[in-house]
């Protein structure tokens, strides 16, 4: 009876590290990275969106991973699989209105992506803050400073 216990107590031990050294939260993942690129946002994604990469990519999918691949992703990798994408309010570039589009699959980023939504607004791949800024703000913006 002692051996079974023990077992049982060892087992619900080691699946509990298992658990805690392979999951990996998703939100934290995503703000990790932005924070690391620069980009400060809330910590909750202002919206979340689960869909299955096609197997077969049409031409505006194309050309979205070929803007990808030039940010060092891929989704033809990922072609048929489940993938979750988070999108970020960046929240210290405040004369913009911009969001960041993060697409991960089984805990790992396959896309990032920066969005001005606005009529006349743009879609870049992932770049670094003081890269958007030098690109991509107006040199008559004081408001802005890396």
């Amino acid at each position: 009876m002692k051996k079974m216990y023990l077992l049982t107590v060892i087992t619900i031990i080691l699946i509990t590290v298992l658990f805690l050294f392979f999951y990996r939260d998703e939100g934290t993942v995503c703000v990790n990275y932005l924070n690391n690129m620069g980009y400060k946002t809330e910590k909750e994604p202002a919206m979340t969106e689960e869909y299955l990469i096609p197997k077969n990519f049409d031409s505006a999918l194309y050309d979205y991973n070929l803007m990808q691949i030039s940010a060092g992703f891929d989704l033809s990798k990922y072609k048929g699989k489940r993938a979750v994408r988070y999108t970020y309010k960046i929240t210290n570039l405040p004369d913009i209105e911009l969001y960041a589009n993060l697409t991960l699959a089984k805990g790992h980023i396959i896309a990032a992506d920066l969005i001005n939504p606005k009529l006349d607004g743009f879609l870049l791949p992932m770049i670094h803050r003081s890269d958007f800024i030098k690109n991509h703000i107006p040199a008559n913006t004081d408001a802005v400073t890396p």
